[in-house]
C-alpha cells in the first residue's frame, strides 16, 4: 500500500511526488552532492598520488575497487529495497528491519575485508596493512550511510541527504591536508581521512532516519530469510550492474596493452557523464513508488525527454573527440577516439535503461528490472569480447554499447505494454 504525503513517520516537508517541480528540486539536490561529493574525492586521491610511491597507490585504488564491488554485492538489494518500501509506505514494519540486516552485512564486509587484506599483506610482504584495514572499516560504514540516506531521499529530503553526503566528504578533505600537513604517511593519511568522513555519514544518516522509519511490527512476516527473498530482484539488478565493471579485463585479455588501455581510459572517461541520469533514478525510484507520484506514463516520457536533451551535448562532445583526447592524454590515446565516440553516444541509452529500471523498480516491477539486467550484462560481456576480437577498442566499445540498446529495449517494451493494459 502506498502512503500519502505527511503519514507520520514520512516527509520531512510536503511534497508532491508527481509535480515537475518537486522532482526538479530532488534530482537538483542528488545531483549537487554527487558532483561535490566526486570533486572532493579527486582532490584527496590527488594528494594520495602526490604522496605515494606508484606500486602503493596501484595498491590502494585496487583494494577500493574491489571494496566497491563488495559493497554493491554485500548489500543483498537491501538498501534500494528499504528506500523503495519506504516510499510505498512510509510507516512500513519491513524497513526497519531491513535497515537492520544492511548494518549486520556492513559488519561483514568489515570482518571480510579485514581477513582480506591481512591475507594479502602476509602474502605480498606489503607495509599497508594498516590503511587497507582502515579503507575496510571505511568501506563498511560508507555501505551503511548509504543505505540509510537512501531512505532519507524517499522521505523526500534529499537537501537533508545532500548535506549529510557534503560534511562528510569536507571532513575527508580537512583531515586529509591536516594529517598531510604534519607528516603523516599519505596512504595512512587517506585511508584515515575516508574513514572519519564516512562514519559521520554514517552516524548523522543513521540518525535521520530513525526519525522517518516506523518501527518493526511485532507481528511481521518478514524475517531475514523473506527480507532478502523479497529484495533479491534488487540484488540481481545490482550485480548485472558491477558484472560490467568486467569489460576492460576481457579487453585487455583478449586484444593487449594498447587496447586495453585505451579501452580502459575510455570506459573510465565517460563514467562520470553517467551521474547525472543516475541521480535523477536515485529520486525518481521512490517518486513512482508513492502514491499520487510519478506514473509509468510518466516516467516512460522522463526517459525519453532527457535522451533527446542529453543527445546535444553528447553528439558535441563525440564530435570533439578528434581533437580533445590527443590535447588531454597525448597522441598515443588518438587510437581511443573512435572508442569514445562511440560509447558517448551510448549514454544516451544507458540514461534510458537507468530511468526506466528506476521507474518500473518504484511501481513494484523489480523482476523485470533485474531480467532486464541480467540480459544487458551478459550482452555486455560477450559483445565486449567479439568487438575486441574485431575491431580493437571501438569494437570492445560497440559491444559495450550495444548492451545498453539490448537492456534499454527491453524496459520500453515492458514499461508500454504495462501501459497499454491499463
Amino acid at each position: 500500500m502506498r502512503s500519502p504525503a505527511g503519514s507520520r513517520f514520512g516527509y520531512e516537508e510536503p511534497l508532491r511526488y508527481g509535480s515537475c517541480m518537486g522532482l526538479a528540486r530532488q534530482f537538483g539536490w542528488v545531483a549537487f552532492a554527487r558532483l561535490a561529493a566526486a570533486g572532493t574525492q579527486a582532490v584527496t586521491l590527488l594528494l594520495l598520488v602526490r604522496g605515494s610511491a606508484l606500486e602503493d597507490v596501484a595498491v590502494l585504488t585496487a583494494a577500493m575497487g574491489v571494496l566497491v564491488l563488495g559493497q554493491g554485492l554485500s548489500d543483498l538489494g537491501l538498501s534500494a529495497f528499504a528506500a523503495r518500501e519506504h516510499a510505498a509506505a512510509s510507516d512500513s514494519g519491513v524497513v526497519a528491519g531491513a535497515l537492520r540486516l544492511v548494518r549486520m552485512t556492513s559488519g561483514g564486509l568489515i570482518a571480510a575485508s579485514i581477513l582480506a587484506a591481512t591475507g594479502f599483506c602476509i602474502a605480498t610482504g606489503s607495509p599497508l596493512l594498516l590503511p587497507l584495514v582502515v579503507l575496510a572499516v571505511s568501506a563498511g560504514l560508507e555501505k551503511n550511510a548509504q543505505a540509510h540516506l537512501g531512505v532519507t531521499i524517499a522521505s523526500a529530503a534529499a537537501a537533508k541527504s545532500a548535506r549529510v553526503v557534503l560534511a562528510g566528504r569536507a571532513l575527508t578533505l580537512a583531515v586529509m591536508l591536516a594529517l598531510s600537513a604534519v607528516g603523516v604517511v599519505a596512504p595512512v593519511a587517506f585511508a584515515t581521512a575516508l574513514a572519519l568522513g564516512n562514519c559521520l555519514n554514517a552516524v548523522q544518516a543513521e540518525r535521520d532516519s530513525r526519525m522517518r522509519v516506523g518501527p518493526q511490527h511485532a507481528g511481521s512476516t518478514s524475517t531475514r530469510r523473506d527480507l532478502i527473498r523479497r529484495s533479491r530482484p534488487f540484488w540481481l539488478n545490482t550485480f548485472a550492474a558491477q558484472v560490467r565493471n568486467l569489460d576492460a579485463t576481457i579487453a585487455a585479455t583478449l586484444g593487449g596493452p594498447s587496447v586495453g588501455a585505451a579501452f580502459g581510459v575510455t570506459s573510465r572517461l565517460v563514467t562520470p557523464l553517467r551521474m547525472i541520469p543516475t541521480s535523477l533514478a536515485t529520486v525518481l525510484m521512490p517518486a513512482s513508488a508513492r502514491e499520487g507520484g510519478v506514473t509509468l506514463r510518466q516516467g516512460r516520457r522522463i526517459a525519453l525527454v532527457t535522451v533527446l536533451v542529453s543527445l546535444v551535448p553528447l553528439v558535441a562532445m563525440a564530435l570533439s573527440a578528434p581533437w580533445l583526447v590527443p590535447t588531454l592524454f597525448g597522441n598515443e590515446y588518438a587510437v581511443a577516439v573512435g572508442a569514445i565516440q562511440v560509447m558517448v553516444i551510448s549514454l544516451a541509452f544507458a540514461a534510458v535503461a537507468s530511468l526506466l529500471s528506476a521507474t518500473l523498480q518504484g511501481a513494484g516491477h523489480a523482476k523485470v528490472v533485474a531480467s532486464a539486467a541480467i540480459v544487458g550484462a551478459a550482452t555486455c560481456l560477450i559483445g565486449v569480447a567479439f568487438g575486441t576480437i574485431v575491431g580493437g577498442a571501438t569494437g570492445a566499445a560497440f559491444g559495450l554499447g550495444s548492451s545498453f540498446v539490448v537492456q534499454s529495449a527491453i524496459l520500453l517494451v515492458s514499461i508500454s505494454r504495462r501501459i497499454s493494459e491499463r
